[in-house]
């Protein structure tokens, strides 16, 4: 008697299960592309020479800076956003020219910074 009851609610509850499924596969792959990403980069000059101590921002993380490493590295984790969504990076480093610029998420983001125009020395000496 026991085998026909749990043979009738297996049979009963598969229906059940069927309905629901699309809905939780659907609801599963709505969520895949938004993660928390890591997004790296490096900050260099026009000739590929590291610039250390860039302040570089996320649009994303509109509250959070990171100063670039020796090697011009920076990093950021916990990015909101999906593979593929582009972030605006502001770049600031002394002696260069601002950069602010899109990338796809999640990187690698190369930055290329411009120097400043050198300014002409026009004191007099005697």
């Amino acid at each position: 008697m026991q085998s026909v009851v749990a043979l009738l609610v297996g049979i009963i509850s598969i229906p059940s299960l069927l309905l629901d499924l699309p809905k939780k596969i659907r609801e599963e792959f709505a969520n895949e592309g938004n993660k928390n990403l890591t997004v790296k980069g490096l900050v260099s000059t026009m000739d590929n020479k590291p610039i250390a101590g860039a302040n570089v921002r996320l649009d994303l993380l509109p509250d959070t800076t990171f100063t670039t490493t020796s090697n011009g590295g920076f990093i950021f984790n916990n990015v909101p956003g999906q593979v593929g969504e582009k972030v605006r990076v502001y770049v600031l480093a002394d002696g260069y020219k601002p950069a602010d610029k899109y990338y796809p998420l999640p990187g690698p983001i190369p930055i290329k910074m411009e120097p400043l125009p050198k300014k002409e020395n026009t004191s007099f000496s005697k």
